[in-house]
């Protein structure tokens, strides 16, 4: 009877993790996930390296070096842990993580977006849709972790450099949002995009800041 009650657990646990697999296969694919981020959500990852973030996410949360969700992420910032960040682009409603690339830059972290918050939960190994996920260094996943943090680095640099205006405040769909970050951080919308980006880039190694 033992033996049947360790096979019937074998057969349940083996059933979880088909479940699982079944669950990352069945995703939607890249190209239909971005169509549903949110306005805020740059800059994006492009498909090669959503899947390299996903990878490096994973080994992180193996071994214990990602802080997962809001609370924690914005606590471990607050407390000036290093790594870089992942944001999900299909929260909503905005302000849930609005905030968090603002504090990414003050303490000059790299930030990205990916696609979805569920494959971004499944890659930091829960089943829970996670909104933001900052992964830290560690000798064990080193290598994919700095090609992961260059990428995004250049990443950034792109999205600032191809626009004057690269939140693009003056949108009609961005221009409530960024007036409200303008009260609470008392400056001009424009400046709210210009200079904490500024001060990013100063953090970053003193690279060409934006007009």
């Amino acid at each position: 009877m033992g033996k049947s009650k360790k096979s019937s657990k074998e057969d349940k646990t083996k059933s979880t993790n088909d479940s699982t697999l079944v669950i990352d296969n069945d995703r939607p694919e890249y190209e239909i996930l971005i169509t549903q981020i949110n306005a805020i959500s740059k800059p994006l990852a492009n498909k090669k390296l959503t899947k390299k973030l996903y990878k490096t996410v994973k080994k992180g949360a193996k071994t214990k070096h990602v802080r997962r969700g809001v609370k924690e992420v914005v606590k471990a910032l607050r407390k000036d842990e290093k790594g870089f960040v992942v944001i999900a682009g299909d929260i909503s409603p905005i302000d849930v993580i609005a905030h968090v690339p603002i504090l990414c830059e003050e303490k000059g972290l790299p930030y990205v977006y990916v696609p979805a918050k569920i494959d971004l939960g499944l890659s930091s190994m829960t089943k829970r849709p996670t909104s933001v996920v900052l992964v830290k260094p560690n000798k064990d996943y080193q290598d994919s972790y700095d090609e992961c943090r260059n990428s995004i680095n250049l990443k950034l640099l792109e999205f600032i450099n191809t626009s004057q205006d690269p939140w693009n405040i003056h949108d009609h769909d961005f221009q409530g949002f960024y007036e409200f970050l303008a009260k609470t951080r008392g400056t001009s919308a424009l400046m709210i995009s210009r200079g904490s980006m500024n001060l990013f880039l100063a953090k970053m190694g003193g690279i060409s800041t934006i007009m």
